[in-house]
């Protein structure tokens, strides 16, 4: 994605937004993973609040990321 630009997307303000969110995706679904994540076979028919508050705060910060993306084509 920064290959051909560069120098213009370095000074654009939402790109360490965006991959400081991308880093933050990637951290929430490695603490899911090696927390509550093992245990999935005994959840029964809901998912424990911290797998529901994992996957809530995992859309929020993809979610995030994408809206930075998007703005970053108009910065």
């Amino acid at each position: 994605m920064c290959a051909g630009n560069a120098r213009e997307y370095a000074s654009n303000p939402y790109l360490p937004w965006k991959l400081g969110l991308i880093f933050l995706a990637g951290t929430n679904i490695t603490l899911l993973h090696s927390t509550v994540w093992g245990s999935r076979g005994r959840w029964g028919e809901r998912a424990p609040a911290a797998a529901q508050t994992e996957a809530i705060a995992s859309l929020a910060l993809l979610a995030g990321a994408i809206t930075c993306g998007r703005l970053v084509a108009y910065f």
